[in-house]
């Protein structure tokens, strides 16, 4: 039976899906790289953005079942570009996969400590915040990193024109040299 309480639990957990969704193809490049993986990813964020609504409107246990549906396909879609662009040797991928691994173990020990199968420590009763910190501050690491990429791309693409231009503009300097030449 849902509840009231519910409902913000239903919206945190679209809601974080969503953004997670919206940021990995961001980063990774999924929409340049990878078009039908991105196609599905977008697919994904409407579902998402309208499981936010849904979960404002109405109270259903249906909508339970449909959120946690969606939130478990975004982890395994995300999860799938995320192995997609390490398995490409995009360089964001690799740290973005070592701030998961860093999750993905604060949690486990968390969870560990809250089963009794390790002793519950400070370490134990944190894992999940200190694991979801790094995690954060290693997206940040990798989202400066993508846009120093960007940012060197763009420095490259403009040495190329303005070489081209300066080989223009030599060819076009001997060009009208030799027809000044031809006409002396």
């Amino acid at each position: 039976q849902a509840n009231v309480i519910d409902r913000p639990v239903h919206v945190a957990i679209s809601s974080a899906a969503l953004f997670s969704v919206l940021f990995l193809q961001s980063i990774l490049k999924i929409p340049q790289a990878r078009p039908g993986l991105s196609r599905v990813l977008r697919w994904l964020t409407y579902l998402l953005a309208a499981n936010i609504v849904i979960s404002l409107v109405t109270i259903s246990p249906w909508v339970v079942k449909v959120v946690l549906v969606s939130a478990g396909a975004a982890i395994i879609l995300t999860t799938v570009a995320l192995v997609v662009r390490l398995i490409d040797g995009y360089p964001p991928a690799k740290i973005i996969f070592i701030g998961g691994v860093c999750a993905a173990t604060g949690f486990s020990v968390t969870l560990l400590g809250n089963l009794g199968v390790v002793a519950s420590t400070p370490l134990t009763v944190m894992g999940a915040y200190v694991g979801i910190t790094i995690m954060t501050m290693v997206q940040a690491f990798a989202l400066s990193y993508r846009m120093n990429m960007d940012r060197q791309l763009r420095q490259d693409v403009q040495s190329q024109l303005i070489e081209s231009q300066r080989q223009a503009n030599q060819s076009l300097d001997q060009l009208v040299q030799e027809r000044t030449e031809e006409l002396e």
